[in-house]
């Protein structure tokens, strides 16, 4: 084997080893979703989709090209993919971000005339790598949130030129392979690979991006096709193909790009640091948000260290069996037990360290702090902001306030959602922040909260950008189905009713994906505390939106930097679990 083959092998090689090198770094640069969490910057991305198969396969290319460069005798040129992968990879690069796949087969619409044999509207493409699925077409590359498409074809002048003798030739009925008499014939879409292909990625283009009603634009890049060689034979052919592909309304894009690999970088100078979002100016809060702002974790004194955080929600023994009997007989009604009884000791000693779990997370980050310094940093003003939520959300937070609640959170809730009309918004606002350690202007817009009526929810005319269309489409789908009771519903000790789940997914309340769906919606960013169900929420928008259900909904560029979600730590009602109030009741009552 020639040195020159060998260099090129070697250097195919090497180049394939920097893309397994850079791949995890391109992985960090995922998808971010509009997701405000915890220090500001999103830490939930949609992993690229075929991303993992796409680099099993350059492995397996790099061991091929060992193994054959490390046998002693080399007698021809080894057949690869390497520059298939080399151009994928250089077209990821320079794609427009955010990517969200790689190597994804999209379907061709259906047609209604099925009799119609000589119809193109079911194309398929095939390469050296395998053929495509009948009524599908790969895409090499998903890019720019799904509105860009780009497809490699490295198919060499020589191929081509194979195609059209082979056209000739039955066209003259010669065994000729020249075909020069019929050089001036332009081949049509049925009797070349490159038009077959472009068709089809035309047609499956035509269905708009899941969510939306933007259908993406098309890429194809020929990275070894030269219309006009000069070191070979020309045929005008190719250079019609390609006008055509381009009257196709394709981006034909001749050449392959220089090859790049993503450099090492430490995490302060990378440039993936993903954008900041920022929250609307009117927020929508969930039944989640509304306790966690009631709650005495948010407003009571702090304790100083760790260690006065686990006291102050350390039951002492002999005020379990109060709690049982009066303070807490709402929430637990349990049978007669003794103070030392293991279940108690479980439930009580669980729920303990949750509390003082949350009550340490509120001495490192306040949640009022945070709401505060985030309205401030997004609108210089935080009397600029407006704060709304859904009736069932209002019904639900008086609900399980006054029935687990202590005395503070219950004068906070009714201050909170007060239906006196005699009672004004700054006397309301008094009692919100009485024995709250923040004083009454702090957060003064919190009051009065604004309701949505009932009919919030529709369809909006555009939305920011595809997420929030892929949010609405996920919360629509989900209510379609029925629900269920809680499947924690019945418990050992008696309870208050819990909210119904989704049939889909259980870890979904009904009355959650309702609240999103209306903040959405409305164009709102919507403030939960309730990871959980962002979380499977999130699991069920990956694969709902891969249907291809049409939204009749516009994405809006003015503002790509609005967040959909804002998603801060949990805050659960404390006052009736606090050990020093009880201790001071108990001393009290003596």
């Amino acid at each position: 084997m020639s040195s020159e083959i060998q260099s090129k092998e070697l250097l195919e090689l090497e180049q394939l080893r920097a893309i397994l090198r850079s791949v995890p770094k391109l992985d960090s640069q995922g998808l971010r979703f509009p997701i405000i969490d915890g220090d500001g910057y999103s830490r939930h991305k949609d992993p690229i989709y075929g991303l993992r198969f796409f680099r099993e396969s350059v492995s397996k290319e790099v061991e091929v090209l060992e193994q054959f460069l490390a046998k002693p005798h080399r007698t021809k040129e080894l057949s690869t993919n390497a520059s298939y992968f080399l151009a994928v990879w250089n077209e990821i690069l320079a794609a427009p971000p955010p990517i969200v796949a790689i190597g994804k087969e999209f379907p061709l619409p259906k047609i209604p005339d099925k009799s119609d044999k000589s119809s193109s509207s079911t194309p398929t493409t095939s390469t050296k790598r395998g053929s495509n699925k009948a009524g599908v077409i790969k895409v090499d590359i998903v890019a720019d949130e799904g509105r860009k498409w780009i497809r490699v074809n490295t198919i060499k002048n020589s191929r081509i030129l194979a195609e059209f003798r082979e056209f000739d030739s039955y066209l003259t009925g010669s065994d000729s392979e020249d075909g020069e008499e019929d050089g001036e014939d332009l081949p049509t879409d049925e009797d070349n690979s490159l038009l077959r292909m472009g068709r089809a990625l035309i047609s499956a283009s035509s269905i708009p991006i899941a969510g939306t009603n933007e259908k993406p634009s098309v890429v194809l890049r020929l990275t070894r096709l030269d219309p006009d060689p000069s070191d070979g034979p020309n045929d005008p052919r190719i250079g019609q193909i390609i006008d055509l592909l381009r009257k196709m309304g394709i981006d034909v894009q001749i050449g392959e790009r220089e090859f790049k690999s993503i450099p090492n970088e430490t995490p302060s100078e990378s440039p993936s640091i993903p954008a900041e979002f920022r929250p609307t100016n009117k927020i929508n809060m969930d039944l989640s948000m509304l306790i966690a702002l009631v709650s005495d974790l948010s407003h009571a004194a702090l304790p100083g260290t760790a260690k006065e955080a686990e006291d102050r929600f350390r039951m002492p023994s002999h005020g379990r069996s109060w709690k049982l009997g009066k303070g807490n007989r709402e929430i637990s009604q349990a049978p007669a037990s003794t103070p030392d009884s293991p279940v108690d000791d479980e439930d009580f000693s669980k729920h303990s360290r949750a509390l003082a779990s949350q009550c340490m997370q509120e001495m490192q980050h306040g949640l009022v702090d945070e709401i505060v310094g985030r309205l401030q940093s997004a609108f210089g003003d935080q009397n600029a902001v407006e704060f709304w939520t859904t009736e069932e959300a209002r019904e639900r937070c008086l609900r399980i306030v006054q029935k687990i609640g202590g005395e503070g959170e219950k004068q906070r809730a009714r201050a909170l959602f007060s239906d006196d009309p005699e009672k004004d918004v700054t006397r309301r606002r008094e009692e919100f922040w009485k024995g709250s350690r923040y004083p009454p202007t702090y957060l003064s817009t919190l009051i009065p909260i604004k309701i949505f009526s009932p009919d919030k929810g529709q369809l909006p005319t555009s939305v920011p950008s595809i997420f929030w269309g892929h949010l609405i489409q996920t919360c629509r789908h989900i209510l379609e189905y029925d629900s269920t009771p809680h499947p924690r519903l019945f418990r050992k000790y008696g309870e208050m009713e819990r909210a119904k789940v989704s049939t889909v997914n259980t870890k979904l309340t009904m009355h959650t994906v309702e609240s999103m769906l209306v903040g959405a919606c409305e164009g709102m960013t919507t403030l939960t505390a309730n990871k959980a169900s962002i979380k499977a929420l999130l699991r069920e928008m990956k694969g709902v939106k891969q249907g291809n259900e049409e939204l009749d909904i516009p994405v809006a560029s003015e503002d790509v930097n609005l967040a959909a979600i804002w998603i801060t730590e949990p805050r659960s009602l404390a006052e009736g679990m606090r050990a020093d109030l009880l201790t001071n009741e108990d001393e009290e009552s003596q």
